[in-house]
């Protein structure tokens, strides 16, 4: 099971770090962060951003697909009563800290407390929603048939995409939930592993995922790609073994500390780069200045993530 499970750690690892150190790399210089006066994305390569988003479009979607195979693997023992202790633990890992760090980030940065704080401010959305998906699914699955949990999650999902985006990352972060859940059971029954999936399937699965990428809208393509591409990269991750490494592994153990507190010490640190006259340098090496600074966010997480588990007040 140790083995089994570590390639989902590194699967999850891989996606987080690509959130960290290339989709929230380029962030602080766009109109949404805004963190860089006077940035633009046009100070970066308009193709590697545009490549980029075959990436990103997975990298949410595989956190709540492998979720989803890890609820399976450990549902079958969750009975009535430990399953409030199960819950428990997951507000303390995930809920607390979305809490509480979105609340103090959004008073650092708005001067303010709203709503915000409570549905995931800035990128905390995606801890929240891992939370909720993981209590609302346990609730309901054992009491709705397979094909009807389906559908109504697939109607949910094109009526989000009809009114918020913020919605809709909800309902389709459930549908990869549910995914991972139900492909897994599957592969149970049938006694077969991901690592059966021939070459010649893989390298098909990944040719769709970037035609959906090339021919698909935004919304309708940040579901197709994953669907295509997270079999892909799976696959490929359970027959790669220097991901063993020491560094490596401290990385996956740590890596939901690395998401939490990454975006906290990346604004902090614009913050202070413009407020001590640095603008003009940080746009005229956009490349080099936000790779290095999104690098030093992740050791800076990772002690931060250290200290507050030390703490016994929260378990990240």
């Amino acid at each position: 099971m140790k083995q089994k499970i570590q390639y989902l750690d590194d699967a999850r690892t891989l996606a987080i770090l690509w959130v960290v150190l290339v989709q929230h790399n380029f962030a602080p210089y766009g109109n949404h962060f805004g963190w860089v006066p006077n940035g633009s994305y046009e100070l970066f390569n308009s193709d590697l951003i545009y490549i980029s988003g075959y990436f990103t479009c997975m990298s949410m979607p595989i956190c709540f697909f492998i979720a989803g195979i890890v609820a399976f693997l450990s549902m079958r023992r969750v009975d009535d009563k430990s399953f409030v202790d199960v819950m428990k633990k997951k507000a303390k890992r995930l809920l607390l800290p979305a809490f509480l760090f979105g609340l103090i980030f959004q008073v650092i940065k708005e001067h303010t407390i709203t709503y915000k704080a409570v549905i995931g401010y800035m990128h905390f959305w995606f801890i929240i929603d891992l939370f909720l998906i993981s209590l609302i699914f346990m609730l309901i699955n054992k009491k709705i048939g397979k094909i009807l949990h389906i559908i109504l999650t697939l109607v949910a999902v094109v009526i989000a995409s009809l009114l918020s985006n913020r919605l809709f990352n909800f309902c389709s972060g459930y549908f990869f939930y549910l995914v991972g859940y139900m492909v897994t059971a599957y592969y149970k029954r049938k006694s077969a592993r991901y690592q059966d999936i021939s070459v010649g399937n893989v390298c098909i699965l990944f040719v769709f995922s970037v035609l959906a990428f090339l021919c698909f809208p935004e919304k309708l393509k940040s579901i197709m790609v994953p669907i295509f591409a997270i079999p892909v990269l799976i696959v490929a991750l359970k027959n790669i073994s220097f991901f063993n490494h020491a560094l490596w592994l401290v990385l996956c153990k740590y890596s939901y500390g690395i998401y939490i507190f990454h975006m906290l010490y990346l604004y902090a640190i614009y913050y202070g780069l413009n407020y001590g006259g640095a603008n003009s340098f940080i746009i005229e090496n956009a490349y080099w200045v936000s790779t290095l600074i999104a690098l030093i966010t992740i050791p800076l997480s990772i002690i931060t993530t250290n200290f507050i588990n030390k703490t016994k007040f929260l378990k990240i």
